[in-house]
C-alpha cells in the first residue's frame, strides 16, 4: 500500500515521470481499493499481482531511480 500511495504522490507532484510507469493508474487504483474497502477485493487478482505485476513495478522503479534513461518502450516482463 505504501507504494501505491507514493506513486498517487509522484502523479500529483510530477506527472511527466508518472506517465513513464506503466501500470501506475491501475498500482494506485489497487491501492485505493485495499485502503478504503472500495467493494470487496478479489483475492486471486490480488495475488496475480502480487505475483507479476508487482516484479514488473519494480523493475520500472529501479531503472528510473538508477538513472537509466527513458523507459521507451516500457520494460516487459
Amino acid at each position: 500500500m505504501v507504494v501505491g500511495g507514493a506513486l498517487g504522490q509522484l502523479r500529483r507532484t510530477d506527472s511527466g515521470l508518472a506517465q513513464r510507469i506503466e501500470g501506475l493508474g491501475e498500482a494506485i487504483g489497487l491501492r485505493n481499493v485495499l485502503a478504503h474497502s472500495y467493494g470487496i477485493a478479489d483475492d486471486d487478482v490480488i495475488w496475480r499481482t502480487a505475483e507479476s505485476d508487482a516484479a514488473d513495478l519494480l523493475r520500472q522503479l529501479t531503472a528510473l531511480t538508477a538513472g537509466a534513461g527513458p523507459l521507451d518502450p516500457p520494460l516487459q516482463p
